[in-house]
């Protein structure tokens, strides 16, 4: 029978994200939050593998214990606690075994993979509020990091029906199809490939992006050649709002609403 190592750690949530990918790299079982908002990654006990979490935790100073533990399902295990909740406050998330109980105008069905979140994250909420609020008039879509899929998804649903979604992650390519075949919107275009490969020509009215700020201000640039209506934005701390902004600023845009939402922040950006 297999042995598990349990690895369990605390990090700042804009961390997590990074971290998670690159746990999953080093073929992570899975990885749940615990209700004291620590997180908890299972590694099948092979010496290699847990040598190189440990090096890996190491590097990044994340203080951390690591105790084996019984087999188990640990992805079936999560599966669990993916219930219905309110996504957006029109918009219900479901995983496809669970029947909708919730009162709202549309749902979402998700194939959860551990890999990719499923909605639950504020940052992701944000950008869903806002794409509900702005895509009337809006015609096409583009989302970077689209993971799951879920915004597309909820674009479709809201009546667009020129959709890209765009990842680095090969794991999305697997994903987010699944997602759109469940949700009955299989002509969402997926494309999978370096964040350079932007450069080749997207352009579409609203463009959406979820990520760390890091990675998302020097994009910017060509963000704002890309949308010929506005960008929808989230993944950015509450604390670097006004750098952020300042950026936006700088490129010649400003912003139409935004939303705080915990510690992260979030807006639409528009021309001036």
């Amino acid at each position: 029978m297999q042995e598990y190592v349990r690895f369990l750690f605390s990090c700042a949530p804009e961390e997590m994200e990074i971290l998670s990918a690159a746990l999953f790299s080093l073929d992570c079982a899975g990885i749940t939050e615990t209700a004291l908002g620590a997180y908890e990654a299972f590694f099948a006990h092979e010496e290699l593998t847990i040598a190189a979490v440990r090096e890996f935790l190491h590097e990044r100073a994340v203080r951390y214990t690591a105790e084996p533990v019984e087999n188990r399902d640990w992805n079936a295990e999560w599966k669990k606690s993916f219930a219905p909740f309110y996504f957006t406050i029109e918009t219900v998330v479901r995983p496809g075994w669970t029947p909708n109980t919730l009162s709202c105008k549309r749902e979402i069905i998700i194939e959860p993979k551990m890999t990719f979140g499923t909605g639950t994250h504020e940052s992701t909420q944000i950008c869903g509020a806002l794409l509900e609020r702005h895509a009337h008039g809006a015609r096409s879509l583009l989302d970077i990091g689209t993971g799951t899929g879920i915004l597309p998804i909820l674009a479709h649903k809201l009546g667009m029906r020129d959709i890209t979604a765009f990842d680095t992650d090969p794991l999305s390519a697997d994903n987010a199809p699944e997602n759109f075949q469940l949700n009955h919107c299989a002509d969402i275009k997926l494309f999978i490939g370096d964040i350079d490969a932007l450069r080749a020509g997207f352009f579409a009215d609203l463009v959406s992006i979820n990520i760390i700020f890091s990675v998302t201000a020097p994009l910017l640039p060509l963000l704002k050649t890309m949308a010929t209506q506005g960008i929808i934005f989230s993944g950015i701390l509450a604390e670097e709002r006004e750098t952020f902004v300042a950026l936006l600023e700088k490129q010649g845009m400003k912003l139409k609403e935004e939303i705080t939402l915990h510690e992260w922040f979030g807006g639409i950006a528009v021309h001036a």
